[in-house]
């Protein structure tokens, strides 16, 4: 049975107000409201950087949306002049999502029931007891499959112009940017990425290659950190070893741009 939860928090000076939809059984809904109890908000290291970087009347994107705690995140920081465009494949992330969208009237918001793909083509998504883990590769935490339609990041948007773009696809990501061929750092600033190496794996990727990626598209490689300090820039050079599980959120941006974001730091 779901149950509404009101989520409230501060973002730097701005204050985060929505409701979500909860299901007391659905592994997913228990690690988001999990996080939120153990940290205040879901991967605050991501929020820091939406609180940073997103203006009121920004278009940002949202890729791998699941229920939509960060869809809702960026709705609120954009405001009504804004717009969010949200992502997700998986029929009952999505109708939740949809729901979450229509709760807390979110005109400004667009849902797309579509996985994003290097081409469009019919794809396998593998799906996993928890939501968040589903993915266009199978893992270990894979229970079931279905045939989908893949698009493009080029096919399915008219425009690359968003302030910024935050995507979280269980290692296809190198797989989408590949189908993002416009996306630069003149059209989309701010790119945060979840990187997973055994995940990116499984898709013949790494987190080396997906940075090579990005750079050669005009970003850098920036580690952000959950207390808000500045993020700190990751040489080309300099591998990133991942921890016990493997997984890290990442920001690919310009110096310049975190330099707009973050104009000074304490010492």
């Amino acid at each position: 049975m779901s149950a509404r939860v009101d989520i409230n928090f501060m973002l730097g000076k701005r204050r985060i107000e929505f409701v979500m939809l909860t299901d007391a059984g659905n592994i997913a809904d228990y690690n988001t409201m999990s996080a939120i109890e153990q940290d205040g908000c879901c991967e605050p290291e991501v929020a820091r950087v939406m609180g940073r970087v997103v203006r009121e009347g920004d278009a940002v994107i949202d890729v791998g949306a699941n229920v939509g705690y960060f869809t809702l995140l960026l709705a609120r920081l954009v405001g009504e002049r804004g717009s969010v465009i949200a992502f997700e494949p998986a029929q009952g992330s999505f109708s939740k999502l949809r729901e979450n969208i229509r709760l807390n009237r979110l005109s400004h918001v667009s849902c797309m029931q579509q996985a994003l793909w290097e081409k469009c083509e019919e794809v396998t998504l593998h799906q996993a007891a928890d939501s968040g883990q589903n993915s266009l590769a199978r893992s270990p935490q894979s229970v079931g499959r279905t045939k989908i339609n893949a698009t493009t990041f080029d096919a399915a948007l008219t425009s690359h112009k968003a302030r910024l773009l935050k995507i979280d696809v269980e290692g296809a990501e190198q797989n989408v940017m590949y189908g993002a061929k416009n996306l630069v750092p003149a059209n989309v600033p701010y790119v945060v990425s979840e990187l997973n190496d055994e995940a990116l794996t499984r898709f013949g990727h790494g987190n080396r290659s997906y940075r090579q990626l990005m750079m050669a598209r005009g970003y850098d490689t920036f580690l952000i950190h959950a207390d808000d300090a500045l993020p700190t820039l990751v040489p080309p050079a300099t591998d990133l070893v991942q921890g016990w599980d493997q997984n890290v959120n990442v920001l690919f941006s310009t110096l310049d741009r975190v330099a707009e974001a973050w104009p000074e730091i304490p010492v």
